[in-house]
């Protein structure tokens, strides 16, 4: 299987009705809820303390060939896996070991397409897989981040280093 990677529940619900379907995950402390439509294209919202923090954002990805994320976006299968675990860091800075909790929740779509949404008590992920015989090249992912009016984001700028490729 394939994967191409960005990275997103116990409560877990579907409401599946002929045009549309829409899903729901939350943190283990239940305090983050993703939201989650799939009708035309894949879109998320992300809720803290019942707060909108993120508006319906984007998930696609089209390949080279064509095939697409939203070409034919039916829900085929969900899996939810509740995840409690322990990550040991090789070279530890400020502790050695680090909670791994997080929900899980699997979407199969028709088009060979999975998505795979991660929520943890601090945060939310998303990954993109395939289920394709062969491998893939993508020619465009979409990944939205639409924050709500007034709210601030912060990102570590890198610049790449001189004489690296």
């Amino acid at each position: 299987m394939n994967k191409i990677a960005v990275l997103f529940m116990v409560g877990f619900s579907v409401l599946n009705t002929k045009a549309q379907t829409k899903l729901q995950l939350l943190s283990p402390d239940k305090k983050i809820r993703i939201e989650i439509e799939a009708i035309v294209r894949l879109k998320y919202s992300v809720f803290v303390d019942n707060k909108k923090i993120l508006d319906e954002s984007a998930i696609g990805m089209q390949l080279l060939d064509g095939r697409s994320l939203s070409q034919d976006l039916e829900l085929i299968s969900s899996k939810e896996n509740p995840t409690r675990g322990m990550i040991v860091v090789q070279v530890p800075y400020n502790r050695k070991n680090i909670p791994d909790i997080y929900n899980e929740l699997t979407l199969q779509f028709k088009s060979h397409f999975a998505v795979i949404f991660r929520s943890y008590n601090d945060g939310v992920a998303y990954r993109i897989s395939t289920s394709f015989s062969d491998s893939i090249e993508v020619a465009q992912e979409t990944v939205g981040f639409l924050f709500r009016k007034g709210g601030h984001a912060f990102a570590p700028v890198i610049s790449k280093r001189e004489g690296l490729d």
